[in-house]
């Protein structure tokens, strides 16, 4: 290959190199039992964090980071530690478009753990994964 054809190659391999996570991007926390990192991204890429936190369910109060950590834990006991199987929340949310994508890994229960999707907006993530994605001071 040469000349445009393996700049492409080049640059698409480069591209996937940015995107695919790795051990270093992905550190599990020094404590043990049930434990999740959760991050919220604007739009549909994770390229950009705006909110992140690692939950250690249960929640002992010890440890800074997600606002809403007890109600979170709740949520996702009551899940098995599974985001999609949460139950969704009634909520009336408007019908803007504003990509948030919502990713979670972690251990629950010995089982690795990973979820990733993209809604709307804040609203209907909220909706749908109760207080696990929810970085709002109150509630």
């Amino acid at each position: 290959m040469t000349g445009p054809r393996l700049t492409a190659v080049a640059t698409a391999l480069g591209l996937l190199a940015l995107a695919a996570p790795s051990a270093a991007a992905h550190p599990r926390p020094a404590s043990t039992g049930n434990w999740l990192n959760v991050a919220i991204f604007a739009g549909q890429t994770a390229l950009v964090g705006r909110d992140s936190a690692t939950l250690h369910c249960p929640d002992d109060g010890t440890r800074p980071g997600h606002p809403h950590a007890e109600q979170a834990c709740a949520d996702l006991t009551a899940a098995d530690g599974d985001v999609a199987r949460i139950t969704h929340q009634n909520g009336v949310c408007p019908m803007v478009y504003s990509a948030v994508t919502a990713k979670a890994y972690g251990v629950w229960n010995g089982q690795r753990v990973e979820y990733a999707k993209t809604f709307a907006n804040d609203c209907v993530m909220r909706s749908e994964t109760g207080a696990v994605f929810d970085f709002t001071a109150d509630r």
